[in-house]
């Protein structure tokens, strides 16, 4: 399970992120919505109520994403 990626879509609430984190790095999760079903903002304002430190959620919004698709930066 470490060596796939995960998205928030649809998951970011802190059952499943602290679920999440203990199974994987947290380099391994990437921001994720489903848009156009998904609501984005709604899916940021979960993630931050899940305990995250604030370099973990740089992480999953931008940097983890530029670390595995860096011609995108």
């Amino acid at each position: 399970m470490r060596r796939f990626y995960y998205d928030t879509a649809g998951s970011a609430n802190p059952v499943q992120m602290t679920s999440l984190k203990m199974i994987v790095p947290m380099s391994q999760v990437m921001f994720g919505t489903d848009f156009p079903w998904g609501d984005p903002s709604r899916i940021a304002m979960g993630l931050a109520q899940c305990g995250f430190t604030a370099e973990e959620l740089r992480g999953i919004d931008r940097d983890n994403a530029i670390r595995l698709l860096p011609q995108v930066a």
